[in-house]
């Protein structure tokens, strides 16, 4: 496998570009690209951080480290609270610009035998709490200002029973999806990739012409794999293995991926081309002492992004894509979905 420039990989060139001595990571990304929803009253779509950049001042108090952060409005706060208590300046920042719709992509060729992960990475510009918080009233605060999500399809390289068989090479064998600081892991189908009904019920990811298609969360950005008004969100330290997406009747917080539309279209990049990718510190304003599951600080970028896990410790979303696929399984396909 070889990692090259997606550059080629577009619309008016339709088929694979790959080498002719072996398959480019590029093509699959491509060939992958992912299918996105979005929730019909979202102002704040996927898309580069040029308007967030634009409108912030770098705080320099912590250079090139963990604490580094982009401090939007250059007010010293975080820039929270009800959407309508908000000026119209920082609304139309928040808001994303429809022509600059843009996903990054990256990929983990080392992290686990035989697998190859293909990685997504969405920067929206604000992210609000979940519906039902104890914290305020629905519709929900904006809780922090920037926003990176992340989800992954992995890839078997071979299949370990016909290692031989060609037609068995590069098939994908799952996908996962970060939500609030855990993530969740469902099977790829390849005969059956047909929408589930809901959340509580969904045994498989839904695709499209080998598309995977996700959903994001009205406010709240968190990524999905189906549509649904009410899935289950676990209100306070959510960590990796909780099983709160497939509650049959969530109580408390809640994510809503419906109603929804196809984003119509979108750019592909790598993520290193931007500073999504490269950035060391916090995409908002930052306070080392504001914790918690609901803290008011601008999330971390790809270098440092992470989910958490039951204990306090934490799992690299870049770096360690096998732990996370391992570690969100859900409990009926802890066995068949494991990667050693």
């Amino acid at each position: 496998m070889l990692e090259t420039s997606i550059a080629d990989a577009d619309s008016s060139t339709p088929g694979w570009q790959c080498p002719q001595d072996c398959l480019a990571v590029h093509d699959l990304h491509w060939k992958h690209r992912p299918v996105v929803f979005v929730c019909n009253e979202e102002p704040g779509i996927p898309t580069s951080p040029q308007r967030f950049i634009a409108n912030s001042l770098l705080n320099t108090a912590a250079t090139n480290t963990q604490e580094h952060f982009y401090d939007l409005f250059s007010d010293g706060l975080a820039t929270v609270g009800d959407w309508g208590d908000l000026t119209a300046n920082q609304r139309a920042v928040f808001t994303s610009d429809a022509g600059d719709r843009m996903i990054y992509h990256s990929a983990n060729r080392t992290d686990a035998a035989n697998h190859l992960f293909l990685q997504y990475w969405m920067f929206e510009n604000f992210s609000q709490r979940p519906y039902g918080t104890p914290l305020d009233l629905d519709p929900p605060n904006v809780q922090h200002e920037g926003d990176v999500e992340h989800f992954h399809i992995t890839i078997k390289l071979k299949d370990t029973d016909t290692p031989t068989l060609k037609s068995k090479w590069l098939a994908p064998f799952a996908a996962t999806a970060s939500q609030h600081y855990y993530a969740q892991t469902l099977k790829w189908d390849l005969i059956n990739g047909d929408a589930a009904a809901n959340a509580h019920s969904q045994e498989h990811v839904e695709h499209i012409n080998s598309r995977l298609v996700v959903f994001i969360a009205e406010g709240a950005h968190a990524t999905y794999f189906v549509s649904d008004p009410d899935v289950g969100v676990p209100d306070f330290d959510g960590f990796l293995g909780t099983q709160g997406q497939y509650a049959p009747s969530p109580q408390g917080a809640y994510d809503k991926t419906s109603p929804s539309s196809t984003l119509p279209s979108y750019q592909l990049k790598h993520v290193d081309t931007t500073q999504v990718g490269s950035f060391l510190g916090h995409w908002g304003y930052y306070n080392p002492n504001d914790t918690g599951m609901w803290s008011n600080n601008g999330p971390a970028g790809t270098p440092f992004r992470a989910a958490k896990i039951s204990g306090g410790g934490l799992v690299n979303l870049r770096t360690q894509p096998k732990t996370l696929h391992n570690l969100s399984r859900k409990t009926s396909q802890f066995t068949e979905m494991a990667i050693p």
